[in-house]
């Protein structure tokens, strides 16, 4: 009688804390590396469509993935494309895309304006596949900034970018479901917590910019509880030099060991938990990007997967 009890308590609770909790995809996972790997994979990735391209990205402006979009789209592919309407400075690259765009009958839309920006950068190809990458789609980021990328399969994941996709083009609110999801700014900052949180023995970090202090303050109890914890940063632009100088210096005395990178520049999030975990996305540590921005990571356990972002981490 008593096991039964216990039995039906664990699939009363089980849905929840699933839903509460952060559960990495345990499907197979292929990592590119950029600047290293190029534009290849993704453009093959695109080349090999037969169904759908639905695109969303911060910028756009490679001309070979946008001339890989248009002989898509000629093929008879479903190609839609989501741009960044306002992005930083007085950049028009986005602009000038859309126009190439929409010439050859792309579906184009600009991103959903309830959020201050979107930066969240993925590509879904025929409604089986995508891949997830920590920085945008400009021929800048593809061959002179430190990204990642994660091609996977995962049915849940890509449900996901999909319900997402549609919600942001339509301009409506949309509750993020897959738990191996991190989607700023609905629920990006809880599950980063967790995750750090729960790591027991390391927690390496690779990103633009950590400011926020919330997070900062869950590294520093994690570093209490004696995980390893080691963090590179951006170095090279003005301002996000100036903020991540200033969370080097204060970590240090924390025990905390930071590096401040200047080539390969950094963005986006690359995070290894106890060397079994892996986080990559297009998130930031900072407040911004955490409650204000469209952002969208993976959560991942591919044994391949982790040994090479652990590999990279290392050599950087």
């Amino acid at each position: 009688m008593i096991t039964k009890i216990i039995a039906l308590l664990l699939i009363l609770l089980l849905p929840y804390s699933c839903h509460a909790g952060v559960l990495s995809s345990p499907y197979p996972a292929d990592i590119i590396v950029l600047p290293n790997d190029g534009q290849k994979p993704i453009l093959e990735l695109i080349q090999n469509a037969t169904e759908s391209v639905w695109m969303c990205s911060y910028e756009l402006s490679d001309k070979k993935i946008v001339s890989s979009l248009c002989t898509a789209k000629q093929c008879g592919v479903d190609v839609r494309v989501m741009l960044e309407g306002k992005p930083y400075g007085t950049s028009t690259v986005n602009t000038e895309s859309a126009n190439k765009l929409i010439g050859a009958g792309i579906a184009f839309s600009w991103s959903n304006p309830q959020f201050t920006i979107t930066n969240a950068n993925y590509i879904i190809i025929d409604h089986r596949k995508i891949v997830l990458l920590t920085l945008d789609l400009t021929e800048e980021s593809l061959t002179q900034y430190r990204g990642y990328g994660i091609f996977i399969s995962d049915p849940k994941v890509v449900r996901e970018a999909e319900a997402v996709f549609i919600a942001d083009w339509q301009k409506k609110e949309y509750a993020p479901a897959c738990p191996s999801m991190l989607i700023s700014p609905d629920n990006s900052r809880q599950k980063l917590l967790e995750i750090i949180s729960n790591a027991k023995k390391k927690i390496w970090i690779q990103t633009h910019l950590l400011q926020d202090e919330e997070i900062i303050g869950c590294l520093i109890g994690a570093k209490r509880r004696g995980v390893n914890i080691k963090i590179i940063l951006a170095e090279s632009i003005p301002i996000v030099k100036g903020i991540n100088l200033k969370t080097q210096k204060y970590l240090s005395t924390q025990g905390i060991n930071v590096k401040l990178q200047r080539t390969p520049y950094p963005h986006g999030i690359m995070m290894l938990i106890d060397e079994k975990i892996a986080l990559v996305g297009s998130q930031g540590l900072d407040t911004q990007s955490l409650n204000d921005y469209r952002e969208m990571g993976v959560v991942i356990t591919h044994p391949a997967a982790i040994k090479r972002l652990k590999g990279m981490f290392s050599y950087n």
